[in-house]
């Protein structure tokens, strides 16, 4: 039986004790992790293995040998976990697409998708090799091609098959930029508008695929601060902005979550170890709708600004766009 979250923050002792109670009955028996090679990513995995459940887990990384001491230590702390780490630059649509046939070949059914690659495009606008915006490719695109493409082992799965995608989840807006979904007109990219148009197309796109799959757990759920590596790199030339958040980076700690406290969070999400008794979709149903978590652990419902971005036909835009870029790799 699938379960669901609560629509109340629950407290950080609460979530501890709930993952604590992770079985073999109840946890993934297999996972894929996108983004686990550091960061919440990295600490939601290591709390998941130190369970001591057996579980076969696909890593998806850039270079092995340079996470070689961490894939021992993971072997090391959970001697029934069987890590199988795939090289692949999942900025690249095409790489994306050989590491998911590389999965389909070797697995009939997939328990868990978990999928937190980051990036902050402080430097600026930068395009991958395919010509996708980076942080799009990162953020979105990619993402989304990992989703399709394992898809169907998720729904052939019959141990609550889940999907836990960390985003902007919150941070939806009305105000999109329909004219130039990719943002592409220097006038309309920044940051900020580059997080609030993902975030939207993210959730729109996502809820369509849930209700599309309903026993698929979908989950959208924004981390809130973690000060992880995300915010040494990115930064291109402008070693202005590297300065800038040098100097923020003590304060934001204060109020940061640790990457081990998020990463229990991740887990919690991930896992079926919790019972749900209130929670609701972001349609204000049990199941067969994307669950949107907020930087507060609190699930979100389709109100104010997703209603009117689904005036504005605003998924089916984001939903074509999306097969017009990935259809190539599918």
């Amino acid at each position: 039986m699938s379960t669901f979250l609560h629509s109340s923050n629950p407290p950080l002792s609460e979530i501890k004790a709930t993952n604590s109670r992770l079985t073999a009955g109840n946890a993934p028996r297999n996972a894929v992790f996108v983004g686990a090679t550091s960061g919440i990513g990295k600490a939601t995995l290591t709390r998941l293995v130190a369970q001591q459940t057996p579980i076969k887990i696909y890593v998806i990384g850039r270079n092995a040998a340079k996470q070689q001491n961490f894939l021992d230590q993971l072997r090391g702390s959970n001697s029934q976990a069987d890590i199988v780490f795939l090289e692949g630059e999942v900025s690249l649509m095409a790489e994306v697409r050989r590491v998911c046939d590389e999965i389909k070949g070797r697995e009939s059914s997939l328990d868990a998708l978990f999928l937190s690659t980051g990036y902050i495009p402080w430097g600026g606008r930068e395009e991958t090799s395919e010509g996708i915006e980076l942080f799009s490719a990162l953020a979105y695109y990619g993402r989304l091609l990992f989703v399709l493409h394992l898809l169907p082992l998720l729904k052939a799965s019959t141990h609550n098959p889940r999907i836990v995608n960390l985003g902007g989840a919150g941070l939806e807006t009305s105000k999109l930029l329909l004219d130039d979904i990719d943002l592409q007109k220097p006038a309309n990219w920044s940051i900020g508008n580059l997080a609030a148009q993902i975030a939207t197309a993210m959730s729109l796109t996502l809820s369509r695929l849930a209700e599309e799959n309903p026993n698929v757990v979908f989950v959208f759920a924004n981390p809130g601060l973690v000060v992880t590596n995300i915010y040494n790199q990115g930064y291109g030339g402008k070693w202005y902005m590297k300065a800038f958040v040098g100097i923020m980076k003590p304060a934001m700690k204060i109020v940061a979550l640790s990457e081990a406290d998020a990463g229990e969070r991740c887990l919690y999400l991930l896992t079926s170890a919790w019972s749900g008794r209130d929670a609701l979709t972001m349609m204000k149903t049990k199941s067969g709708a994307l669950f949107s978590i907020t930087y507060k652990f609190e699930t979100v419902q389709w109100e104010g600004v997703m209603t009117e971005s689904q005036r504005k036909d605003a998924g089916n835009k984001f939903w074509s766009r999306m097969q017009e870029v990935l259809r190539p790799y599918l």
